[in-house]
């Protein structure tokens, strides 16, 4: 075997060896969704987060528009829209309901 041949593969080797292996095997388990309740959901969010705050707009009585809680959070409609959907639906399991106010926008409760 040439020289430099030799010499590659004992560059891969070492470098194969400084590599940390990964258990192929073990896959990260896929997420599970866990209903609460609305208490269990004010137990986990940080307080004067942006979270807490769009949770609180929702938490009205009339709930909250995307426009107040653009307003209010200065985030993008469509950021909004995810907190809603991703967090307070599923990862926090709340019931988030969703009307029409006289003007046609939709309003979002949390109730």
């Amino acid at each position: 075997m040439p020289m430099k041949t030799k010499k590659r593969a004992l560059q891969q080797k070492s470098r194969a060896a400084a590599k940390p292996q990964r258990n192929k095997g073990m896959l990260k388990a896929p997420p599970v969704a866990v209903k609460g309740t609305a208490s269990n959901a004010k137990a986990r969010e940080a307080p004067g987060s942006k979270q807490a705050v769009l949770l609180a707009l929702m938490r009205r009585r009339g709930g909250t528009t995307i426009d107040e809680a653009v307003t209010a959070l200065g985030w993008r409609p469509h950021s909004i829209r995810t907190l809603i959907s991703g967090v307070a639906r599923k990862k926090l399991g709340l019931s988030v309901q969703t009307d029409r106010d006289d003007k046609g926008r939709l309003q979002y409760r949390i109730g």
